[in-house]
């Protein structure tokens, strides 16, 4: 059963899009993702969810964490900033 919620805030992870075009492209030449459809999602991504982020960015709700500080340890750096966001 579903309940309706409050939302307090967003978080999103800010990765440069070249850095995740690069990303797509290695994935690609790896023969981990289909060239054409992660480049299909990534555009999907930017026409549908940045909005998103834009409208919960203007009413101050918006939580960024910067992909810069995660490097190798991307998915344990990214937790602990959720966990201070969501506690």
């Amino acid at each position: 059963m579903f309940q309706i919620k409050v939302v307090n805030g967003v978080i999103i992870v800010s990765w440069r899009q070249k850095v995740l075009e690069r990303q797509i492209d290695y994935g690609a030449k790896l023969g981990h993702v289909v060239l054409s459809l992660a480049k299909m999602e990534l555009n999907n991504f930017y026409k549908n969810v940045m909005p998103v982020a834009d409208y919960f960015d203007q009413r101050g709700m918006l939580y960024a964490v910067s992909s810069n500080c995660a490097g190798s340890h991307t998915a344990s750096v990214s937790s602990r900033h959720y966990r201070v966001f969501i506690i």
